[in-house]
């Protein structure tokens, strides 16, 4: 597997999650509405990224649950909601502990089925 399809799975959760939010509040489903929810998200995402140099470091260590994938999970939960915190678009306790709770089952998550398959199915 390589960087940018770990990368992509990870933009993809965050994705997954706006789409969800949206839905559940009753948001109408439009391109714009969708990016403007996901942007503050994919900057946490690129600066969790940015933290974790993909550039330097092997893929073993992007698939790795602990410490990676937690680190990534959180740094883009809580930079994502300062972003929207910053940009006036608010949040509350709830919504961060929904969105650190999510982003880490479902970033930890696929990295631990990644694992599990590897483990199963040997390369």
């Amino acid at each position: 597997m390589r960087k940018y399809i770990v990368g992509l799975l990870d933009l993809l959760v965050v994705v997954i999650f706006v789409v969800i939010g949206r839905s559940v509040h009753g948001h109408k489903e439009s391109f714009g509405g969708l990016v403007k929810t996901a942007a503050p998200f994919f900057a946490g995402l690129v600066v969790a990224w940015v933290i974790n140099r993909p550039w330097k470091n092997s893929m073993e260590y992007f698939l790795r649950i602990w410490p990676t994938g937690a680190v990534i999970s959180m740094t883009a939960a809580l930079v994502g909601q300062l972003v929207r915190l910053i940009v006036g678009q608010g949040s509350a306790i709830p919504f961060v502990l929904v969105s650190v709770g999510f982003f880490a089952l479902a970033m930890l998550g696929w990295r631990l089925i990644y694992k599990l398959i590897n483990r199963i199915i040997p390369r």
